[in-house]
């Protein structure tokens, strides 16, 4: 457990005397807007990688470039994610 209370990503399964059985991930249809910011960001990420160098140094420019972004947001990428996620949706989960 995070310390906001949340399961990261896959919360576990408990049997009947409280141990962990295994592990379950709920799905949702993801909001549009997100979808499409996310494209976008995507596509930009590609882009910087298609510009050449070795597989290693395609993805150290996309990711400088991801992390400029977010330092000209003044947000950490969990801020970024968070911020994709629709305000009542947020509510619900935390």
């Amino acid at each position: 457990m995070t310390t906001t209370g949340c399961w990261p990503t896959s919360p576990p399964s408990f049997g009947p005397d409280g141990a962990i059985i295994g592990y379950h991930s709920n799905r949702r249809l993801p909001d549009r807007p997100a979808v499409a910011q996310i494209a976008a960001l995507y596509a930009e990420l590609r882009a910087v990688e298609r510009r050449g160098g070795t597989p290693r140094e395609a993805l150290a420019a996309s990711s400088e470039r991801l992390t400029g972004i977010l330092a000209a947001q003044g947000a950490t990428y969990d801020d970024f994610l968070w911020s994709l996620v629709p305000a009542a949706s947020v509510a619900g989960a935390r």
